[in-house]
């Protein structure tokens, strides 16, 4: 007999459908995930630097090309106007990906300075290619997650991991070493793109002629607060979490932003394995409730879990970073671990308050998810400046750069209890006594490690 709790998980729709996403997100994630040990003994921190510079401008101007308006797609009353909306977005996707070629053409010997290899002037062409296949997924995903396609999304990540890695081991073993970082994350970009574009049209049978302009124009005018709101919060939030990579290369070096880049690579892990699956299909379900009570059910609910999944996986790497990094990877890439200790509290309350973190949309609170995103960029800026070039130290920088962060992402969620009418006394119970009991037994742990 299956107990009742464990029948409820297997017949409730919104775990079915996070089962889906998280199974393919899972392997998607786990490839590179083993594939990585392998990876850092063929190519030096200094390339993952440079990757990482690539990655990070990629996705920063992958975010620009849709406008902040694939979200939109999911608040659309037919699925037949949604679709033809989806076309439309393209044509801002395509048409902001070739202002972005132009731009990065003109400022391109200025770009070159940040990156340490000659494969650098490899690599400039490739953004505007990089950011419009991204651009695209992530406005299809969202189609597809609106008509619960969350197969079609699992395959196309796994497709997506096994192929870039594939690829990059490939690159490397051909000693292609200077581009094949770079060539293998645009193979499985390119892969992505095809699969989730081919389900797309095969679902909703819909062509360029059937498009009316000023029907578009006016649903783009309805949806404006996502370009003028969402698209710069989204920005900034993701920016801010990204701009140790290009401050550390302006006060550093590439060996600097390498070290940085995989330990925050790798520990972003749990976010795309269980929090991009539950977000997606969080928003999807929260926009439709039709109660304060179950919202606030929901919310509760997804947070306590991730929560208490997180808590011991996170303090481990808070005080034995060094130690894993070491034993995984070699002793040269121990100061990595170091910034993995550093960053690890921070990811952690993120990791549990992301998904949730939605409900900005959800509730139309793009103004004030703006302010929010524009007070943390400016501040972790602040802080890095001061870590760089106060006290000129890459540990100082990274330290109150992830302290920031922490003081900031528990404002955000006692902002998201608040619209979600969460009990904020009981979740600060909840919070604080599991913090104290297993960073404290840790804490204890390295002390007696260190000193008996």
């Amino acid at each position: 007999m299956i107990p009742k709790k464990l029948q409820h998980i297997f017949t409730n729709p919104f775990f079915r459908q996070v089962g889906t996403l998280f199974t393919g997100t899972v392997v998607a994630q786990a490839v590179p995930y083993f594939v990585a040990p392998i990876l850092l003994r063929i190519f030096s921190p200094e390339l993952f630097g440079d990757f990482g510079l690539y990655v990070g401008i990629s996705s920063v101007i992958a975010m620009i090309v849709s406008w902040g308006f694939e979200q939109s797609v999911m608040l659309f009353e037919k699925d037949e106007k949604a679709a033809r909306f989806v076309y439309f977005i393209h044509f801002l996707i395509f048409g902001t990906s070739i202002i972005a070629a132009l731009i990065i053409y003109l400022l391109s010997d200025y770009l070159l300075q940040f990156f340490s290899t000659e494969a650098a002037a490899f690599y400039l062409p490739l953004i505007p290619v990089m950011a419009f296949l991204f651009g695209s997924y992530r406005t299809i995903s969202t189609f597809l997650n609106r008509k619960e396609k969350y197969k079609t999304i699992s395959v196309a990540e796994v497709s997506r991991a096994s192929l870039m890695s594939a690829g990059q081991l490939s690159f490397g073993a051909a000693n292609i070493l200077s581009k094949g970082l770079v060539l293998g994350e645009l193979v499985g970009q390119f892969v992505r793109f095809a699969i989730t574009w081919k389900k797309f049209l095969r679902i909703t049978q819909i062509h360029l002629r059937d498009i009316s302009w000023n029907e578009a124009k006016a649903d783009a005018f309805r949806f404006k607060k996502f370009p003028i709101f969402t698209l710069p919060a989204s920005l900034l939030s993701f920016m801010s979490s990204q701009i140790p990579i290009f401050v550390l290369a302006f006060f550093f070096n590439p060996t600097i932003v390498g070290l940085y880049y995989l330990p925050h690579k790798l520990m972003t892990v749990p976010f795309n394995m269980i929090g991009t699956s539950i977000s997606k299909v969080y928003f999807k379900q929260a926009s439709k409730l039709d109660s304060q009570e179950k919202l606030q059910s929901l919310t509760w609910s997804i947070f306590s879990k991730l929560f208490t999944i997180g808590l011991i996986p996170f303090a481990i790497v808070t005080f034995f970073g060094d130690y894993l990094f070491v034993f995984i990877l070699g002793e040269e890439w121990r100061i990595s671990g170091h910034y993995a200790m550093m960053l690890s509290p921070w990811l952690f309350i993120t990791f549990a308050s992301s998904p949730i973190s939605i409900i900005y949309t959800i509730k139309e609170k793009q103004r004030q998810s703006l302010q929010f995103n524009i007070a943390l960029f400016t501040c972790r800026v602040i802080a890095l400046l001061l870590g760089g070039w106060w006290f000129g130290n890459a540990y100082i920088a990274v330290a109150l750069f992830a302290f920031v962060g922490i003081v900031f992402i528990l404002g955000l969620l006692w902002y998201v209890f608040h619209l979600t009418s969460v009990c904020k006394k009981s979740a600060f119970i909840f919070i604080s006594i599991r913090i104290l009991l297993v960073f404290g037994f840790f804490g204890l742990l390295r002390l007696a490690v260190l000193y008996v």
